[in-house]
């Protein structure tokens, strides 16, 4: 009887009601980032998407490696990072819009649990920006940005700053 059970079309089906109602659940993410208009909403949001990233589509993916939402995610962080710039929740590290929103996406990827305590130190070479994450006072680790324009950047180097004004 088993037997006659397709197991991997329901599965396929679920998977697919699954990946709707993310599609549903970013759109709804994008309008409430669009609307806000305090710090602490756009804090919140990217709070949010942090965590959201982590959680499981299924029993082996996380919503972060799917790659039927990769764009809708992608979209959703530049908006994000666009709005939280517009409402002087961030520092900038670069002039430049893509290296900038490259280093924060990658910061945001941290397990470090209260974005507000996260200080960065820059370091520029000739091939790549290295920024160490610090949980406050703590290390967490360090981040190699490649290919990027040593003029661009607008933070001391050498210097700790926060990355939530």
């Amino acid at each position: 009887m088993l037997k006659d059970i397709q197991l991997e079309e329901i599965q396929q089906k679920v998977r697919e009601y699954n990946l709707e109602l993310q599609e549903e659940f970013l759109k709804c993410i994008r309008i409430k980032i669009e609307n806000a208009k305090e710090k602490e909403e756009i804090i919140d949001l990217i709070c949010m998407m942090r965590y959201y990233n982590y959680l499981y589509i299924d029993e082996e993916t996380l919503i972060k490696d799917t790659q039927e939402l990769q764009l809708q995610i992608q979209d959703i962080e530049d908006i994000l990072i666009k709005k939280a710039y517009e409402l002087k929740v961030l520092n900038k590290i670069t002039n430049n819009k893509e290296e900038n929103n490259k280093a924060l996406k990658i910061i945001f990827t941290t397990k470090i649990i209260d974005l507000e305590n996260v200080n960065i130190e820059l370091r520029a070479n000739e091939k790549a920006l290295e920024i160490d994450l610090y949980d406050g006072e703590v290390f967490e680790k360090t981040v190699v940005i490649p290919i990027f324009n040593k003029e661009n950047i607008v933070v001391k180097l050498g210097k700790r700053i926060k990355i939530i004004v």
